[in-house]
This record gives structure tokens, sequence and C-alpha cells, in this order.
């Protein structure tokens, strides 16, 4: 049976210590832009890894998870297709296997095809799972933070299966846009913090000066709806149990992070993966919202330090 346990070391739940993030560059993939952020030097002797982020997000949403792995982890955020700073998907398709390929296509391309830890957090768990089962040779290890992989994320937010209704889709998107940038940054934060006054001012700021400058954007409607027609289609029906399925014939460490007071995957479908995945550790923070990655990164971080460094790393040294 997986364990599943609660990190109890106490932490502070003052703000988020702001971390600007790694400068980052834009490559051609085979026709596809990706943006992506990493160290500028590799310690010697260090492991790659790649972290994939949810829907609406972008590389970003890594940046304190990243500070804290540096430099013994020399890792990569990505931008997915038509997120961030990346280009439109270049054949339209912005279902989670899709994603998955363009980040394996990277793997080989700007990582030689060493296998990598892969960090997904919500929509980028779904696109994890996608990856390591199409690539297991190039992971080393998966971590899910509250990973999109089964039914119970509709129970509780009701805008992802809305944006992927014929005709409606663009509507939503549109009337979303008449929202100020500043507004749409606080309910966002409201919505995937468990407490949202823990965000920094300035990683606020940064927020906000994003979202005007993708306002206008002609694809953003299009991956935004698009990455959702794919994520509804991997979790409606009988995809429960197929996700499951697939999550028990991987043979990579797996750890899963599920945040207590997530508003939009239910924690509770964690009792779900100790069953159908008895190799896994799958952990649940009491005090955490969505982003875990984001609110906790000290106990994102030492989680894999104690779960998945030992029978990985560690255990070559």
């Amino acid at each position: 049976m997986a364990e599943k346990r609660k990190l109890t070391r106490e932490t502070s739940r003052g703000q988020v210590e702001y971390v600007r993030g790694n400068p980052g560059q834009t490559v051609d993939l085979d026709g596809q832009e990706i943006f992506f952020r990493q160290p500028r030097e590799r310690k010697t002797g260090s492991s790659a890894a790649v972290y994939i982020h949810g829907l609406g997000a972008s590389s970003t949403n890594w940046n304190e998870l990243q500070g804290l792995m540096e430099p013994d982890v020399y890792g990569t955020a990505l931008d997915l297709p038509g997120f961030g700073q990346s280009g439109p998907a270049s054949d339209g398709d912005y279902s989670p296997n899709a994603h998955a390929e363009v980040v394996a296509n990277f793997i080989r391309q700007q990582l030689d095809g060493e296998p990598v830890h892969v960090f997904g957090n919500s929509m980028g768990g779904a696109v994890s799972l996608r990856l390591v089962s199409n690539h297991p040779e190039l992971v080393k290890s998966v971590t899910y933070v509250s990973p999109a992989l089964h039914n119970r994320l509709m129970t509780t937010n009701v805008q992802i299966p809305l944006v992927t209704l014929p005709f409606l889709g663009g509507k939503f998107a549109d009337l979303s846009r008449r929202v100020s940038p500043e507004r749409q940054v606080s309910d966002m934060y409201k919505r995937v913090f468990a407490d949202h006054n823990r965000v920094h001012p300035q990683r606020m700021e940064d927020a906000v000066a994003d979202a005007h400058s993708r306002r206008d954007v002609p694809h953003v409607t299009e991956a935004l709806v698009g990455s959702a027609k794919g994520l509804v289609s991997e979790l409606l029906g009988r995809s429960d149990q197929k996700a499951l399925k697939r999550l028990s014939q991987v043979k990579k460490p797996s750890l899963f992070i599920y945040g207590r007071h997530d508003s939009l995957v239910d924690s509770t479908g964690a009792f779900k993966v100790t069953k159908a995945v008895p190799q896994a550790r799958v952990v649940v923070f009491p005090h955490s919202g969505h982003v875990a990655q984001m609110e906790d990164p000290d106990l994102v971080a030492m989680a894999w330090q104690e779960f998945i460094y030992p029978i990985t790393d560690g255990r070559a040294k």
C-alpha cells in the first residue's frame, strides 16, 4: 500500500519569500516556439529537472521551488504551447498528450535526452503522466502537485467544463477579458492559495504586468480553451479509471502532493492514488491550496528530498 502522510514540520505562515526567477530564452523545436527558464550555470553532478505548469499558468509558477532546489537540481521551467511567452501550438493540438510530446522533444533537443526529474502541477500533472507513460526513458522520477488526474476535479471547478462547451468557450474567455488584470490576478490567487495573504506584493505586481502583456495576444483564448477541452476529455467517463491504471503501470519513483484546502482538485483523491499506485508516496499538506510549490515551496522541496532523492540521486552517491 502506498504511504499517505502529512508533513508535520511547523513552518511560518507569513508571506512567501519573493523569488524573481531564472532568466529565460526561446527555442524553436521543429517549428514549435517554446520559452523556458533555467539557471545560467549547471553545478557538476547536479540532476536535471523539468517543471510543467498548469492551465492558464506559466513557468513563473515554479520560481520559488526552483530557487530552493538549486544548485543540486538543474531545473528547467517551460511555458507550454500557447501559455506564458511560448508560441501557439504549431499543430493546433493542446491536449495533455500533445503537450507531453513537446516536453519530450525539449528534453531530447535541449537536455540531450538526459532522464529528468519531472514536476507537474494541476494540468501539468496530466501532462507529466502522459510524458512518463509515453517516454519512460526520458524520466527519472515524477512529482505530482495537485494533479488533474481524476474526475473529482470537476466537482469544485465549474469554469473548466464551461469553457469547453461549443460556442461558449470563446465567449467565456472574452467576458473574462473585460475584467481588469488586477482583478483577474487577485481572484486567481484567492482561488489557488489557501491563504492569498501569503502572496508577496512583488509577486502580485509581476502577475498583473504579465496579465496586461497577454491581454491582446491572439492565441491566449485558443490555448486556454483547447487545453481545457483536452483536459476534460481525459477526466470524463471512464478516463478516471484509465488514468489510475496508467499510473499503476508507471515504474518510476512517484510522489503525489495534495493541499487540504485545494478548491480545484479534491485532496481526497489521494486515497484513490494510494490504492492504485502502491509504490508511490502520497503527501497531504494540511495548510496548502492548489499550488503548494508556490504557497509552501519549502515543504515540497522537503518532501522531494525525503521520498525521491534517496532512491534516485542519493543511491548513486
